[in-house]
């Protein structure tokens, strides 16, 4: 983490000894070991809840995406400039077809075709 090698730690230690003391080293330590525990711990909380938001903005994300999947009456919306909500998507349905004139109008046939029996085929003219 720091990259420290075992002689600076023992280069350190052996000052550390000379300016506390034999006395006061031990007390030192557990100080500097409590304070260690507690940064770690409050930087591994701080990360936790970090995490937390990641986790949650994504599951929002996912959740209105599924919504609108499976929502048929939920239609992206936007807002325009002057403030009037408006569907981006809008569903135009094609015009109607115009009538034809009746002159032109296909001939419909009210007869039948003449019955076949099984296993002739019909003759083509």
């Amino acid at each position: 983490m720091l990259d420290i090698a075992w002689s600076e730690l023992l280069v350190i230690g052996v000052i550390a000894l000379i300016v506390l003391g034999p006395k006061d080293l031990p007390k030192a330590l557990k100080l500097f070991t409590y304070w260690t525990r507690k940064a770690r711990g409050m930087v591994r909380d701080f990360q936790g809840h970090v995490d937390e938001m990641v986790r949650q903005a994504e599951l929002d994300e996912v959740k209105r995406e599924l919504e609108k999947a499976t929502n048929p009456d939920l239609v992206a919306r936007t807002i325009d400039p002057s403030g009037t909500v408006e569907n981006a998507l809008k569903i135009e349905t094609p015009p109607a077809p115009a009538a034809l004139p009746p002159a032109a109008a296909p001939a419909t046939e009210t007869s039948a075709p003449p019955a076949t029996p099984q296993g002739e085929t019909p003759a083509r003219t």
